[in-house]
């Protein structure tokens, strides 16, 4: 009798996900969903951490060793203002005062006894920068960070420029937002006006010559004001768009054309220019592109960009999408909005430009209540930020943001307050139907996957087969975890001392090359146990991004100088142990003494970083049309490199004539 042979499918790399087809039509290298991972090099791996970063944020009401962080209260606004001395600023508006904070310099109150009682936001025009707070409160403005936030004032506009008239001036009204355009504040008002500021001036405006209306009479209200070119901005209404065209010199010459009347922007921070098109929120559509077509004209494309993940779409409380916000950064899309029934943002949704393909979505304890999105230079770089709970987060950034995301418990007010949870991820393959249609007997179901920090007493990866049918599931590989002493081969191999003791951090086939301090034996003694902010010693040591390598087989001492922690000579001169509770600016520590662990780095040297691969090796024994494959992990990070399942025909009949 012939051997049946067996039938194969997987995937060797992944790309993105789609939601919207049948998981057994989805192409190779998709995945059905995702949830808090980026697809890299073919790779589907976590998401980087949500990172605390501690200039952005206020000091608690704590002393050394116990100074923690602080919330922003009652938050109605973030944006930045570039200084006339050329200093970036983050600029937090809460309900009572205005913050400016900036790397390496302590927090600055700009106004306090404020009625923010609207969300604000921030313009910047010339030198100043203007903070509009609503329909109810007039505008300010604030040219001097040492001065703070005034009220708007009227100030002569030069009249031997033709674009200005000295007649019929007004202070600039009332509003919710604006953009400043070809010299000029561009302000909407009054449900279906605009109005633009004197040329060079953004104090004042005529109502009757530079007050022009988009679309009169409709029932549809302005919600924000786009730039698109050189002499164009987008007029988004709740159910409408419009170009207003031709924006430059007196104004004269400008003109009103409609692009859309099916559909408009649901949240006025929900709006952000990706390449050379508008993207933007839209009730009625979800995700919407607005692109130049060949003949030049701005246009919106047929199918909604968030097509692919309209199951997502859907789940979105479009009661309270009016306060989704975007963003646009290092070639990612970012919407968040609120989901399954929240009130507030608590999911982003992320596109990657690199694969052109949805990646999922990312949900935390630190994204819920997320109001706005801004990036910043910190470090040297532009890096994107969120404000959520009153915090301001780093986001998403694979050089700073690390492994885990950093969470406050701001009910312990005297203590550092920083823990860190696990990012819990989760991935849904296609369907794989191993070549055929019908019916078939699944035999295996092969799991590569690199893991890092997947070690513990509890949690793991977790890999459960999905077949076509109404929960028709089979549990594989529940809590796998691994053990960062062992090694997969030779069995009869020596532990690995965990402090490295042997020299052999870096020998091959060990199953976790993560670093744990807890049980090594060297150690370093600190004699205070705050650091306020970023500080260097000696031969330039950064605490905040070395905080966890000082000198190898050296027991050193920390002393204080004013409150600021400093480095003896000694760890100065290099970078080489590891401290488990040191984080962005600080150690843990319950009393001003403690003792923490080293490990020797030998003459390799060590990367706590890095990931082993493994093979997950299950067999199955169901039938389906097709089967797909859950992986989630709440331990460390497990990253899925590819999958392989094998199947059998479903009847196999056998006839032999002699």
């Amino acid at each position: 009798m012939p051997i049946v042979e067996q039938m194969q499918d997987g995937d060797v790399g992944f790309a993105g996900v789609n939601m919207r087809l049948e998981p057994g039509q989805l192409q190779p290298g998709f995945v059905a969903s995702a949830k808090n991972k980026r697809f890299n090099n073919g790779v589907a791996e976590p998401r980087f951490g949500i990172k605390k970063v501690m200039w952005a944020n206020p000091k608690n009401s704590g002393t050394a060793p116990n100074v923690g962080l602080d919330d922003y209260t009652n938050v109605k606004g973030i944006g930045t203002f570039n200084d006339p001395n050329g200093n970036n600023w983050l600029l937090i508006a809460t309900q009572e005062k205005i913050y400016a904070v900036r790397e390496g310099n302590p927090t600055k109150t700009l106004n306090t006894g404020m009625s923010n009682t609207a969300d604000c936001t921030f313009v910047q025009c010339f030198n100043n920068v203007i903070l509009f707070r609503g329909e109810d409160l007039s505008p300010l403005q604030m040219s001097d960070i040492n001065t703070g936030f005034v009220a708007v004032t009227q100030t002569s506009s030069d009249t031997a420029i033709d674009e200005n008239d000295s007649d019929g001036t007004e202070t600039i009204p009332n509003a919710n937002n604006g953009i400043f355009f070809q010299n000029r504040l561009l302000i909407p008002h009054s449900r279906d006006l605009v109005a633009a500021s004197d040329y060079l001036n953004y104090t004042r405006y005529q109502p009757v010559l530079s007050n022009f209306r988009v679309n009169q009479g409709s029932e549809d209200s302005l919600v924000a004001l786009w730039k698109f070119d050189a002499s164009t901005i987008l007029c988004f209404k709740e159910s409408s768009v419009y170009a207003v065209r031709n924006i430059y010199g007196n104004l004269a010459d400008i003109f009103l054309d409609e692009i859309s009347r099916g559909y408009g922007l649901k949240s006025a921070k929900a709006v952000v220019t990706v390449g050379k098109d508008i993207w933007f929120l839209s009730d009625q559509r979800g995700v919407v592109s607005l692109a130049v077509s060949e003949s030049g004209k701005l246009q919106g494309v047929d199918a909604p960009v968030s097509e692919p993940i309209q199951p997502l779409i859907d789940r979105i409380n479009w009661a309270y999408a009016d306060k989704s916000a975007a963003a646009w950064h290092n070639n990612k899309y970012y919407l968040a909005v609120p989901i399954d029934g929240s009130t507030t943002n608590n999911a982003i949704l992320v596109y990657d430009f690199r694969n052109q393909a949805w990646s999922g979505f990312d949900q935390s304890s630190e994204i819920n209540g997320l109001t706005d999105f801004v990036t910043f230079k910190y470090l040297g770089a532009k890096r994107l930020f969120f404000m959520a709970n009153g915090f301001l987060n780093l986001y998403d950034d694979p050089n700073l943001s690390g492994f885990v995301d950093e969470t406050v418990d701001t009910s312990n007010s005297s203590s550092r307050n920083i823990s860190h949870t696990q990012i819990s991820t989760e991935l849904l393959t296609r369907g794989y139907k191993c070549g055929a249609e019908d019916m078939k007997r699944f035999q295996q179901a092969n799991v590569t996957v690199s893991t890092n920090g997947v070690v513990g007493g509890s949690g793991g990866i977790d890999i459960t087969a999905v077949f076509d049918g109404v929960e028709e599931t089979h549990a594989l590989v529940t809590d796998k975890r691994f053990d960062r002493t062992k090694y997969h081969q030779p069995f009869d191999k020596a532990d690995f001392p965990e402090d490295n003791s042997n020299g052999e951090y870096l020998v091959a086939f060990r199953e976790d090359y993560s670093t744990d301090l807890s049980s090594t034996a060297n150690t370093v003694t600190a004699t205070a146990s705050a650091i306020d902010g970023d500080y260097t010693s000696g031969g330039g040591v950064s605490v905040n991004a070395i905080a966890k390598r000082i000198q190898k087989n050296t027991q050193i001492t920390f002393a204080t100088t004013g409150g600021v922690l400093t480095l003896s000579a000694d760890a100065a001169a290099g970078a080489t142990a590891l401290f488990g509770t040191i984080t962005d600016g600080g150690i843990s520590v319950s009393t001003p003494t403690g003792t923490y662990k080293s490990i020797d780095l030998g003459s390799n040297g060590i990367n706590p970083d890095i990931h082993q691969e493994s093979i997950q090796k299950n067999r199955l024994n169901k039938s389906g049309r097709y089967a797909q494959l859950k992986i989630s992990n709440d331990l460390g990070r497990a990253k899925v490199v590819g999958t392989a399942v094998s199947a059998l025909p479903g009847k196999t009949m056998v006839t032999e004539r002699v």
